[in-house]
């Protein structure tokens, strides 16, 4: 948890300090529920983003489907 918070402040404030509070808010939801959780790789799904690994069960599924 302590390499996500690092990871976190690291590449928020690469920028510098927030124009306000609001702008701080959605940076900090972009980078989360954009980034962090849909296309920064994971170990556990085999080192793919979350994004890719669903392009790839539906492709798989619609495969298998037609076969």
């Amino acid at each position: 948890m302590e390499s996500y918070w690092s990871r976190l402040k690291a590449e928020l404030f690469e920028n510098g300090v927030f124009r306000s509070l609001e702008d701080a808010r959605i940076e900090l939801f972009d980078y989360i529920e954009c980034y962090y959780n849909r296309k920064r790789r994971h170990s556990s799904l085999g080192n793919i983003s979350p994004e890719q690994f669903e392009q790839n069960y539906y492709l798989m599924l619609n495969q298998n489907l037609h076969s």
